[in-house]
C-alpha cells in the first residue's frame, strides 16, 4: 500500500481496520471512490445499485443482511436517494451506530431543489455549502450527513442523447473543448481492436496464425468442433463470433506459455464464450469484479470497446491501480481528450506490442514500473481530494 502524507493526521495507520461498504448505482463515479478508499487502506465492500426500482423490496432486504454480515464502521452512498428520501436508511445506520458518509450530485431525474426539500424532511441533514467540513468536524454522533462536494467549479454536467434522455455527469474536466464534439468521440468505436493487439502479441510466441483454415484447425484440434453462441450469418461469423473464438484461443495458449494469470472483462454474453478454459477467469463487466480484481492479475484484458469517457470502459485505462497491464481495446482521438487527466494512454497497435511483449518478458522492471506508475497516477487522481475530506475526519476521531 502506498503511503501518502495527508497532513497532521499522516500518523494514522489504522485505517485498514476500518470497513466501509460504498453504494452505487453501477457508475463510473462510484467505481472511483472505491479505488480511492482502497488506496488510502481501508477495506471496501460495494454494493451495486442497478436498478432504482429494485431499492425498496429486494435489495432492502439485501443491503440489511450485508450490513449485518460485514458489520462495516461506514457506509459511503453515491447518487443513491431511494432509501434516503424516506428516511429508512438513515434511521437504520443511525440505530445501529453507523456513520453515513452521502456523495450528491445533481440527480437526473429530479430538480435540485426538491430535493433537498425532501432529504430536509427526513432524519438526513445536507451539509450546507463551503462549510462541509467543519460540520464533520462536529458532528460525529449526529445523524447521516450529506456531503454536497460534487458540485464545485471542477465538475460541469453534459447531456448526451443515451440511456433514456438521462443527463450524464462528466467529472475533472473544466473545459468542453477537451471533448470536441459528441461525433467525434463516437468515432472512437471504430479504431483500434483488441484483436489485432492480441494478433500481434501471440504471433511473437505462436509463429503466426494469419491464416482463417489454420486458425480454424489449430482452435478444433485442441478444443474441439466450433459451436457458436448464436445464430449468425457466414459473414458475420467471419468477421465476428470466429475471431472472439480465436481470441479465446491465443490468449489461453499465451496464458500457458507464460504462467500468467489473466482476467478478461466483458458483457455478460461472453460468458459463454470463455467459461471452459481453466486458465482464463472471465468478468463481467461490473464494479464488484474490478473491485475483487485489486491486486490479482497480471494482465487485464477489456474486450468492450472504449466509448465515451465517462463509460464504464475508462476504468480500464485507470486501471493501473491495479497491478496489471492493460491492452485497451481503442484509443485514437482519446489522447487530445484525456490529455489533462493523468490516465496513461497507448498511442498505436506498436504501442500495445512493444509494451506487452516487455511487460511479459521483464517481470521484475515490470512490477517497478507498475507501482511507480500506479502511485503517480494515484497521486493525481480527481477523486483524491474528496476522498481525503472524509478520511481526515475518521482519522481525527476515531
Amino acid at each position: 500500500m502506498i503511503n501518502y502524507k495527508v497532513g497532521n493526521y499522516k500518523k494514522f495507520t489504522q485505517r485498514s481496520k476500518y470497513k466501509i461498504i460504498v453504494i452505487g448505482l453501477g457508475d463510473f463515479i462510484t467505481f472511483q471512490y472505491c479505488l480511492a478508499f482502497i488506496n488510502y487502506g481501508y477495506k471496501v465492500h460495494y454494493f451495486n445499485i442497478e436498478k432504482e426500482k429494485t431499492i425498496k423490496s429486494h435489495y432492502y432486504r439485501k443491503f440489511v443482511e450485508g450490513i449485518e454480515l460485514l458489520k462495516p464502521d461506514f457506509i459511503f452512498t453515491v447518487n443513491f436517494t431511494g432509501f434516503d428520501l424516506e428516511g429508512s436508511l438513515g434511521a437504520m445506520l443511525n440505530l445501529l451506530g453507523i456513520r453515513h458518509f452521502v456523495y450528491l450530485t445533481a440527480h437526473p431525474l429530479i430538480e435540485r431543489e426538491s430535493l433537498e426539500k425532501n432529504i430536509y424532511q427526513t432524519t438526513q441533514i445536507m451539509v450546507p455549502d463551503k462549510s462541509w467540513i467543519k460540520y464533520l468536524e462536529n458532528s460525529f454522533n449526529h445523524p447521516p450527513i450529506y456531503l454536497p462536494i460534487a458540485l464545485n467549479e471542477d465538475i460541469f454536467f453534459y447531456k448526451i442523447g443515451v440511456e433514456k434522455n438521462r443527463d450524464i455527469v462528466y467529472h475533472g474536466y473544466t473545459n468542453l473543448d477537451k471533448l470536441k464534439s459528441l461525433e467525434a468521440i463516437n468515432t472512437l468505436n471504430n479504431n483500434i481492436n483488441l484483436l489485432s493487439a492480441i494478433n500481434k502479441i501471440s504471433d511473437n510466441f505462436l509463429g503466426g496464425m494469419n491464416n482463417l483454415e489454420t486458425m480454424i484447425s489449430n482452435y478444433e484440434k485442441k478444443y474441439g468442433e466450433l459451436i457458436f453462441p448464436s445464430k449468425k450469418d457466414q459473414k458475420q461469423f467471419i468477421e465476428g463470433i470466429f475471431l472472439k473464438a480465436d481470441l479465446k484461443y491465443k490468449i489461453e495458449t499465451l496464458t500457458k506459455l507464460l504462467k500468467l494469470k489473466v482476467e478478461i472483462f466483458g458483457d455478460k454474453n461472453w460468458e459463454s464464450v470463455f467459461k471452459n478454459y481453466k486458465y482464463l477467469r472471465f468478468k463481467p463487466s461490473n464494479h464488484n469484479s474490478l473491485i475483487s480484481l485489486y491486486n490479482s492479475s497480471e494482465i487485464t484484458i477489456s474486450v468492450k470497446n472504449i466509448f465515451l469517457p465517462t463509460s464504464f470502459n475508462q476504468v480500464i485505462l485507470e486501471a493501473p491501480f491495479f497491478n496489471s497491464l492493460v491492452i485497451p481495446t481503442a484509443t485514437e482521438g482519446l489522447l487530445e481528450a484525456f490529455e489533462n487527466c493523468n490516465i496513461p494512454i497507448v498511442e498505436s497497435l506498436d504501442d500495445i506490442y512493444d509494451k506487452t511483449k516487455f511487460f511479459l518478458k521483464n517481470r521484475d522492471q515490470r512490477e517497478s514500473i507498475l507501482s511507480n506508475l500506479k502511485e503517480e497516477i494515484f497521486k493525481n487522481h480527481r477523486y483524491i481530494n474528496r476522498v481525503k475530506s472524509i478520511d481526515k475526519f475518521i482519522c481525527e476521531n476515531m
